[in-house]
Parts: structure tokens; sequence; C-alpha cells
């Protein structure tokens, strides 16, 4: 397993996503994601138009640091940064991961709010937004760990919610075909 972690710009970094499908774009492909469709990632990355980012978007983007030191202090675990992985055989396949906790699994930071508090189950469950679950899929897969860990805070409480989703390497498989 290979991470690169690359110091960009928001457009820089915005710029290189062009260049790869990645977790985000394979839920939408597979018609997962109510909030992309695959037209949306055709005018991405063929088109090159880009979509405004909303503000819970860019917010949890914002708090993704704050929630990674809080989870990393009271659970005494060490987050390593992430950067873009590229399939080893189809280069145009990516990932790009929040973070992993090292030989152990990926670590994954979503945001919710009273809005979409339904779509989160039962703590320590897999059950969540089902295009964070394609996205982790895709991202354990490519960082060769067993599961991924999704932190998902509440904006009202700024309490966090731990998930634990386990990867399926058939389903992997399938989601890099269906990307090539």
């Amino acid at each position: 397993m290979i991470f690169t972690t690359e110091t960009q710009s928001r457009d820089e970094w915005l710029d290189n996503r062009k260049t790869y499908l990645g977790g985000t774009d394979i839920a939408a492909i597979l018609g997962l994601n109510k909030y992309r469709s695959p037209y949306d990632v055709y005018a991405e990355k063929v088109l090159g138009e880009r979509s405004e980012t909303s503000r819970k978007a860019e917010a949890g983007t914002a708090l993704e640091p704050l929630v990674r030191k809080w989870y990393s202090e009271e659970l005494g675990v060490q987050i390593a940064e992430a950067g873009t992985i590229r399939h080893d055989e189809y280069p145009f396949l990516a990932a790009n991961i929040d973070g992993y906790i090292p030989g152990v699994c990926v670590w994954e930071c979503k945001t919710y709010d009273f809005s979409t508090a339904q779509n989160w189950g039962e703590a320590n469950t897999d059950q969540v937004p089902v295009h964070y679950w394609a996205q982790v899929q895709w991202y354990t897969g490519f960082a060769k760990l067993p599961y991924a860990v999704i932190v998902a805070l509440d904006r009202g409480t700024m309490d966090y919610t731990c998930y634990e989703v386990k990867h399926d390497p058939c389903l992997f498989e399938t989601m890099v075909d269906s990307g090539v």
C-alpha cells in the first residue's frame, strides 16, 4: 500500500480530482448517491464543470481536523494523513481518504445535522448512508485495509458517533470493473 501525501491548495486538489474516479464518484456512477448523478461525474471529469460547494460540505471539510484531534485524543490513536492512492493497473481510478490508522483501518470523517440525522443508524454498526458505505468500500480496497471507521459529527450537538464498515473484496472488484 502506497500513500502519497500531497500539499495542494483546494483548487489544485479539485483540478487533480479531474484525473481520476474516486470514492464519491463511484457511488454516483453506481446510482447510490442522491446528491450526485452519473452525469454529474461526467460533467466534472470530461466537460470540466465544477459544481459549487455547499456551505454544509465546506463546514464538514473545515471541521475534519478538529474531529481528527478529538478522536485521536479520546482513543489514544494516531491518524496518519493520506493523499491520493492510485490503482496499480488503472491509474485513472484512485482514492483520496481522510486518514488511516496504520495497519488497522481507514479513518473517514463525515458531518450531519438535524435534516440528515435519520440516515445514520446505531453506533458501532455499518448503518451509514449508502453513498458513504460505497465510498469506504472503495477506500478500504485501495488502502488494502480490512475495515473503515466512519466518525460522524452532529453539527448541532458537536458530538460524534463511530461506525465500522468491513471491506468486501468481491464488491470492491465489481466497483473497479464498473469504473473501467
